[in-house]
């Protein structure tokens, strides 16, 4: 398995009405996330 650094040490604190979405493939390559999970974690 891919070891990902630099692991940040950030929380982020979502509502409990907020869904985060991400799937992968079995070789652990993202093939979707949701606009939440962009937000979140600063891909827009």
């Amino acid at each position: 398995m891919k070891n990902n650094l630099p692991v940040t040490d950030k929380e982020i604190t979502v509502n409990d009405d907020v869904s985060i979405l991400s799937t992968t493939e079995l070789s652990s390559t993202i093939k979707y996330v949701n606009a939440n999970f962009c937000e979140g974690f600063g891909f827009f």
